[in-house]
């Protein structure tokens, strides 16, 4: 799981058109988005939006999540100094830019990524997928949290698609190869779980 920390001060992000296998939750007033990666196998990435400075108070209070490791920022003045408030708590997390003028950007930040303004939530998910090759792995035991949650988001998504077929709002073949490539990724994930917790007892 790759943990996003996403500043959109002026709501860039809840006008993105997300792809179907997103899930959308809120939580302690901070909005969570939830990617089920098509690029690369058992990724899920987890997104935590921050809408203004009063959210990023929450955020840090709630103890949501003890590692990002992608910085998501939609450049704007407000976004300055709460930047920098992230930067001293998650120093190893890399910094994804999304701004109109890149030279701006580009001071802001030393090593970042740059996207242009209009870029499309794939796109973002693209380069966070190419990003997260060079995360820092965890320690085995923040792993077994993280494990049972990718479980618990997958097991979601199915729940997700058992209601829009109740509401046939989802084609009957569609659902089907959506859900056995769901269950597929969650019995690989147990299987990761069970070989962890197994070396735990030994």
């Amino acid at each position: 799981m790759v943990n996003v920390l996403v500043l959109s001060f002026d709501g860039q992000f809840s006008k993105l058109k997300l792809s179907p296998n997103t899930y959308i939750v809120g939580k302690r007033g901070i909005l969570e988005v939830t990617h089920l990666s098509d690029l690369k196998k058992d990724l899920i990435i987890r997104f935590y939006v921050i809408r203004d400075k009063n959210s990023l108070t929450r955020f840090f209070k709630s103890e949501l999540v003890e590692k990002i490791d992608v910085l998501l920022i939609y450049y704007s003045e407000d976004v300055l100094e709460p930047l920098n408030i992230i930067k001293e708590t998650f120093p190893s997390a890399k910094t994804l830019i999304v701004a109109e003028d890149v030279k701006l950007a580009q001071a802001v930040a030393e090593e970042v990524t740059i996207l242009e303004e209009d870029a499309s939530f794939q796109r973002i998910v693209e380069t966070i997928s190419k990003i997260s090759e060079t995360v820092v792995e965890i320690p085995s035991v923040f792993n077994v949290t993280h494990l049972r949650e990718e479980i618990t988001i997958l097991k979601n998504f199915i729940s997700r698609l058992d209601d829009e077929l109740r509401k046939r709002t989802i084609d009957v073949k569609k659902y089907f190869e959506e859900k056995k490539r769901l269950e597929e990724r969650i019995s690989t994930l147990e299987k990761k779980l069970r070989s962890i917790t197994d070396g735990y007892q030994g």
